[in-house]
């Protein structure tokens, strides 16, 4: 069971794969606390709403949109975080929403499937790479188990970083290699890649509420 980040097809296929297991998933946030999960069958999170009042709406007019339509998710707690209380609270989630009484004891809850998030790209030497897109790219190549992208200055020009750890039983030079080509064929830009040994990025990374998988170090 997966909570704290999004859980693309990309990973959910590389979880499964990893520990031969079916993998759920659990929906919640930092101003909320979590608030939902998959079931068995279920196509999206079952969203606790006797605990959370939950909005989906346009987010242009911030009109409630109809089922099944993509729209904003606004959250407001109705249990939590009572000291420091978020009133609709815009998570930067694009959501759909639908009511499905499937007849089992949680069917009372409404089926929340979420889309993308609105925000995460770079842009380095003119090229958009969004976040979502090479987070998923990175998961399917069955020979890195974990990476970090960074972007920095180098004198004059933005360089695009990428960390990473190799699960075991492959060449660094044949993986770095082919990484390299495959990400300039797909995104248009040309990585410098840095192997680190297998777990530096999970010590770095279980300080943080979120892994921070994506960094922009350019001096602004």
């Amino acid at each position: 069971m997966c909570t704290a980040e999004p859980l693309s097809p990309a990973k959910r296929e590389k979880l499964a794969s990893m520990w031969g297991a079916e993998v759920f998933d659990c929906f919640g946030m930092t101003e909320a606390s979590m608030m939902g999960a998959e079931g068995g069958g279920s196509d999206g999170y079952r969203v606790w709403t006797d605990l959370f009042f939950v909005e989906v709406v346009d987010p242009m007019s911030n009109e409630p949109v109809p089922e099944g339509t993509p729209g904003m998710l606004v959250v407001t707690p109705l249990w939590s975080f009572t000291g420091t209380p978020f009133l609709r609270w815009s998570s930067g989630d694009i959501v759909t929403w639908r009511e499905d009484d499937d007849g089992s004891i949680f069917g009372v809850f409404p089926l929340l499937k979420h889309t993308h998030r609105t925000a995460g790209f770079f842009k380095v030497r003119g090229v958009n790479i969004e976040h979502s897109e090479f987070e998923d790219f990175m998961f399917r190549s069955s020979n890195v188990a974990d990476f970090k992208a960074e972007v920095i200055n180098a004198g004059d020009l933005d360089e695009f970083v990428l960390s990473i750890e190799l699960r075991q039983g492959f060449d660094r030079s044949d993986v770095i290699d082919s990484l390299v080509q495959r990400i300039k064929l797909k995104f248009g830009l040309t990585p410098q890649v840095n192997l680190l040994e297998r777990g530096t990025l999970a010590r770095e990374f279980e300080s943080t509420v979120k892994a921070p998988r994506f960094v922009d170090r350019r001096r602004q």
